[in-house]
């Protein structure tokens, strides 16, 4: 999943942050510690679900358009890319004449398909807000 869905939690609790405000791709991956080609890769699919409105332009850039309380971070994470969490992570082959190595990709991958639903129903009972109010209890 490379790290899409914390590229993407950090963006929109910045913008949740500094909300009725536009940052460029720029200044977004100045803040992230990432590049701007990244910022507008996972801003642009988060674009297409209508979580946050790009504006092209010098005066242009990103800004939330949901409200932080209604975004929950299982559906940020399915988003932004847990289809790539279930990349081949397992060993074995089904080529193999024997019992473990020709079925341990399988068993492997249900596994793997079963951690990554019980991670989107645990980040489904926290918001984006909720990732904000952490962060502001730093201060």
């Amino acid at each position: 999943m490379k790290n899409d869905f914390s590229v993407a939690t950090h963006c929109l609790v910045f913008l949740a942050h500094h909300p009725n405000q536009r940052f460029s791709s720029s200044q977004l991956g100045e803040n992230v510690c990432t590049n701007s080609v990244t910022i507008r890769r996972v801003l642009g699919s988060l674009h297409k679900k209508n979580l946050v409105d790009v504006v092209n332009g010098p005066k242009g850039g990103y800004s939330l358009v949901m409200d932080p309380n209604t975004i929950r971070l299982g559906d940020l994470y399915r988003h932004v890319g847990a289809d790539t969490a279930t990349a081949k992570q397992y060993t074995g082959s089904v080529d193999i004449d024997c019992l473990v190595s020709s079925n341990m990709g399988k068993v492997m991958q249900n596994l793997s398909e079963e951690l990554i639903q019980e991670q989107i129903r645990y980040l489904n009972t926290k918001t984006v807000a909720d990732i904000h109010e952490q962060i502001k209890s730093f201060q």
